[in-house]
């Protein structure tokens, strides 16, 4: 239970350090650079809180294993969330984060236009824009998952164990 609680704390704290950096970092800075940086803090805040979870149903052997590939471990989060009345836009909303984020790695090109940052493969084949405004509306897609995992984990930990 002590890894459980420590991936879903690192969870909040990710989810937290996304939410600063967008509400009160970038206003005051207007750096494009601090969108990616938002948005691999939220990346890493909804992994770890999927994989909290999944922790959590096989420590009670609702599953018999946690899958190491990303791709396993979101397909049997989609199952598990239906239990726990997940919503699905929101849980869909990682998968753009993380192509987001992909497209930056492998990009050739990112630059800035009107407060946006744009993210350029090789000859322009796929560019995506991003905004502060995406930025938060993942945000507030991000936080009622992360609320209900921590509802379903935390009443289950031991007393002096609560953080949330």
């Amino acid at each position: 239970m002590e890894r459980i609680l420590a991936l879903l704390k690192e969870a909040n704290t990710k989810l937290n350090t996304a939410d600063h950096l967008a509400y009160v970092t970038y206003p005051m800075l207007k750096e494009s650079k601090l969108l990616i940086a938002t948005m691999d803090n939220l990346y890493q805040s909804l992994s770890l809180a999927i994989e909290s979870l999944l922790e959590y149903e096989r420590y009670y052997k609702r599953i018999s294993f946690v899958p190491i590939d990303f791709n396993q471990k979101f397909d049997m989060f989609k199952k598990i969330s239906v239990r726990y009345n997940m919503d699905r836009i929101a849980i869909s909303s990682l998968l753009d984060i993380k192509s987001l984020l992909e497209t930056h790695k492998k990009s050739s090109m990112v630059f800035t236009r009107e407060q946006k940052l744009v993210i350029a493969t090789q000859g322009f084949k796929v560019v995506k824009t991003l905004n502060i405004e995406n930025v938060k509306r993942y945000i507030e897609q991000t936080k009622p998952i992360l609320a209900k995992i921590n509802k379903v984990i935390i009443p289950n930990a031991s007393p002096t164990r609560r953080f949330a």
